[in-house]
C-alpha cells in the first residue's frame, strides 16, 4: 500500500510541475519537489504507525491498570461463591497444575495458547522461553487471572483458580516483565 502512496505522489508531482510549469522547471527543481513530497509522506506515515503503537500500548496499560485495580474494570466472569481461602500447608508455595488450557483473545482470532498442560511443584523454580508471540505474556496473565481461559483450567493447591478472590490471589504473588525483543539463538 504504501509503495502505491509513494507512486501517486511521485505521479502527481509530475503532473503538477508539468502542466504548471512546463517551461521553467529545470530537472534538478523536478527531483526537489519530488525528494520534499516523499519526505512529507514519510512523516506522515511515521506518524500514524507511532498513533498505532500509542494506542496498542494504552490499551495494553488498560490490562496492567485492571489488573492493579479490579474495581476500575471488574470481571465478566461470574464469581463463584464462596471463595476458597488461600492455604500454603506445605509452606513452600503454590502447587499450579494446567490442564488442556486454551486462550483466544476474541472469538475470531487465532489461538494464542492450545491445549497447554504442566504442573509447577510448590518451591520450584521455573523459566518460560519461547520466540516472540508464542504466548509468554499470555500464559502469564492467565496465571495471574488477568484473563480467563477459553477451556480448560487451571488448578492452584488444588482448586480451580476462578474459586480465589482476585485479591487475595494477587496478593501472594508478583509479576515482573521484561521489554520484548528478540534474543540470539547461538554464540559467535
Amino acid at each position: 500500500m504504501r509503495g502505491l502512496v509513494r507512486n501517486f505522489t511521485d505521479a502527481m508531482s509530475y503532473i503538477l510541475v508539468a502542466t504548471r510549469y512546463s517551461e521553467s522547471i529545470t530537472l534538478a527543481s523536478l527531483a526537489l519537489l519530488q525528494s520534499a513530497g516523499r519526505d512529507i509522506l514519510y512523516s506522515l506515515e511515521g506518524m500514524y504507525d507511532s498513533g498505532e503503537d500509542l494506542l496498542e500500548e494504552l490499551e495494553n496499560m488498560k490490562t496492567y491498570f485492571d489488573f492493579l485495580n479490579p474495581n476500575l474494570n471488574p470481571s465478566s466472569t461470574p464469581r463463584m461463591e464462596p471463595f476458597v481461602e488461600y492455604s500454603d500447608s506445605t509452606g513452600q508455595g503454590m502447587r499450579i497444575v494446567a490442564k488442556d488450557l486454551k486462550f483466544k483473545y476474541s472469538a475470531t482470532a487465532k489461538p494464542v495458547l492450545n491445549g497447554l498442560s504442566f504442573t509447577i511443584e510448590p518451591g520450584e523454580l521455573i523459566a518460560i522461553v519461547g520466540g516472540n508471540g508464542s504466548g509468554k505474556s499470555t500464559l502469564v496473565k492467565l496465571l495471574a487471572r488477568m484473563f480467563d481461559a477459553t477451556s480448560g483450567t487451571i488448578e492452584i493447591n488444588g482448586n480451580d483458580i476462578r474459586q480465589y478472590d482476585k485479591d487475595e490471589l494477587w496478593s501472594k504473588m508478583s509479576i515482573v516483565n521484561q521489554d520484548y525483543g528478540s534474543c540470539p539463538t547461538h554464540h559467535y
